[in-house]
């Protein structure tokens, strides 16, 4: 790799250790980013690759192995993970970090890992990376492992498609066009799967050069046509389209919305959550009887209503990319539609005085009181339904406030997201924003409010409203999550003990999961130890030194990444295993009460 393809990310002015330390946001930051490098690399090969490990010990300062998550049956031993598309928070958070600081030792670290990834776990047959949901490398033996057949998916990544560029520019290229080529199963239908293949065939010269002559309708039926997916291979192709001034790539990712657009709701403006009709429905067709338009393609319910945070933060993080490359005329009708379906899905589902969200249907029939009464073809039901249940409410995820306030700031100050974020940072303690843009605020600087979410939401909000108390309540929750998530000596960052992963969602207890509803302490019998090293925390102590410093343009961008688990554990890694993992005989007595057969070697750390 030419070590002048990352200047770029390199600051002109070389921050002192004492300017670093006299700002307790970025000394922090910095504070963490020496640990991940230092520790979070492999150690475990003997071969020094320089890819990270997706999360450390606190204590030990290692990677967990893990036997039983994300195997497939073809590891011979324990694993140490390492999902590159689940280290893009990561990368940002990195490269930033050089063009605050002057350091290049940030970037650069981030630049070994990509060119890494494409110089040993890059397929030429697709172009595409071992990378994804189903695909990881194990940072022990170097192997490539995965799931379910080893498949590609990506959904709700937004990789960083800057940096995977400038370090390889035509295997980066070759990438942007490899996950359309194999996630996409009829071109003329713009038909496309979750699922792809890493060593499909593919001719990238001619990527964008097939024939269009309308919508068709598909071949294919039994795929999962997840917009999230859509999204992806969206911002992909813009990217592509943007960075190299292409137009090809652009029509086909405004191609592929269009479809997903002319299926929302006409009233609601509500996108579907799946684009292709299914012959399987999953174990999700249970409404019919009540409601036959409550299809699994055009309902919002139980734990999924959090997890589309995702993709709402994906659409806005498009029509984003289309301002700063000056191309938001190209799409001003997706901007529109971008807007009218957030809003129409707090419309339709959030529920102000409790600050919960309802299950909906996209029409706006609301969900809540339904009973699931089955028998049912198929016996696994999914977002958590269970036969003889009905959804609950569900507690709104502090990503929400990030959501709106993103949208009031790429709308140009849209009255409807702001009021909505005034409803939520009431409902949490953080205080009253003001009813309008000239009011005063009321904020409640006391708070023990800690979510990066809420310095995502107030550092938008300030760029906005550039009033000293939005900055200053963002400095406070900034001061709150360092105290409470942060750890002293490595500044790595866990939950708190009283953290509640996930709401429960059906209304009887007895149709509950176990950890539904259960605090960290309550799941692992312990404080949190495994911190997830792609975490959105750094990413939001950097965003509160960017508004302080008038730094935007170098402001390390949050969109969906860091979402281990999506939003129930908000961005961290809880398992009980891999907790215990250096443990060795609670370990053994975990593997003991769990039935499970341990007959691997657990010894090593």
């Amino acid at each position: 790799m030419s070590v002048g393809r990352l200047d770029y990310w390199i600051g002109k002015k070389v921050l002192s250790a004492d300017e670093i330390d006299s700002n307790r946001f970025l000394k922090a930051a910095c504070q963490y980013a020496n640990t991940v490098i230092q520790y979070g690399r492999d150690r475990y090969s003997g071969k020094g690759m320089p890819l990270f490990a997706d999360c450390m010990h606190v204590e030990h300062l290692k990677a967990p192995r893990s036997m039983t998550s994300h195997r497939t049956g073809t590891e011979p031993k324990p694993t140490v993970w390492s999902f590159f598309h689940n280290q893009q928070n990561l990368m940002r958070f990195l490269a930033s970090l050089s063009q605050f600081t002057g350091e290049g030792k940030y970037i650069n670290a981030a630049g070994e890992a990509t060119e890494y990834m494409f110089n040993n776990y890059w397929y030429k047959e697709s172009g595409l990376l071992h990378w994804g949901g189903h695909g990881y490398v194990d940072l022990v033996t170097g192997n490539t492992y995965g799931m379910k057949g080893v498949v590609h998916e990506i959904e709700d990544v937004y990789p960083y498609w800057e940096l995977l560029r400038a370090v390889n520019p035509e295997r980066g290229e070759m990438l942007m066009k490899g996950i359309w080529e194999a996630n996409v199963k009829d071109w003329n239908a713009l038909h496309y799967n979750r699922h792809g293949d890493f060593k499909k065939q593919v001719d990238h010269a001619n990527t964008w050069n097939r024939f269009w002559d309308g919508y068709k309708d598909p071949d294919i039926s039994s795929d999962l046509s997840f917009i999230s997916v859509a999204l992806d291979l969206s911002y992909a192709a813009y990217s592509l389209g943007y960075q190299k001034q292409e137009e090809a790539p652009r029509i086909w990712a405004e191609r592929l919305l269009n479809l997903i657009i002319k299926q929302r709701d006409p009233e609601t403006g509500i996108w579907p959550n799946l684009v292709h009709p299914q012959i399987s429905k999953r174990g999700l067709n249970i409404f019919g009887r009540k409601y036959p338009q409550a299809t699994e393609p055009r309902v919002y319910v139980g734990n999924q209503l959090n997890h589309t945070i995702t993709q709402m933060m994906g659409m806005l993080a498009i029509v984003e990319n289309a301002q700063k490359y000056s191309r938001l005329g190209e799409m001003v009708h997706i901007k529109e539609a971008v807007e009218r379906h957030i809003i129409g899905f707090l419309d339709a589902s959030y529920d102000k005085e409790s600050n919960k969200l309802k299950s909906i249907i996209i029409d706006g029939t609301d969900l809540t009181d339904f009973r699931i009464e089955g028998p049912f073809r198929l016996e696994k039901l999914y977002f958590g339904a269970k036969n003889g249940g009905s959804f609950l409410p569900q507690r709104i995820t502090p990503l929400y406030t990030s959501v709106c306030a993103r949208g009031y700031r790429v709308s140009n100050g849209s009255r409807k997201f702001r009021d909505y974020l005034r409803d939520m940072f009431k409902a949490v303690g953080i205080g009253d924003i003001g009813i309008e843009k000239n009011s005063e605020p009321r904020l409640n600087f006391s708070t023990n409010a800690l979510e990066p979410a809420y310095i995502f939401a107030l550092v938008d909000l300030f760029r906005v409203e550039p009033k000293p108390e939005f900055l200053k309540m963002a400095e406070r929750i900034g001061d709150n999550l360092i105290e409470a998530r942060q750890h002293t000596d490595s500044g790595l960052f866990t939950l708190e003990d009283n953290f509640i992963i996930q709401n429960p969602v059906m209304d009887k207890p007895e149709l509950q999961e176990p950890h539904e509803g259960k605090s960290v302490t309550e799941i692992l019998g312990d404080s949190h130890k495994t911190a997830n090293l792609d975490s959105m925390e750094p990413l939001a102590l950097l965003n509160i030194y960017a508004a302080q410093t008038e730094q935007y343009n170098i402001m390390p961008s949050w969109v969906a990444g860091g979402l281990y688990l999506k939003v129930s554990s908000v961005g961290h890694i809880l398992g009980k295993e891999i907790q215990l993992w250096f443990d060795k005989l609670a370990l053994k007595q975990f593997y003991k009460d769990n039935n499970i057969d341990c007959s691997w070697n657990i010894d090593e750390n």
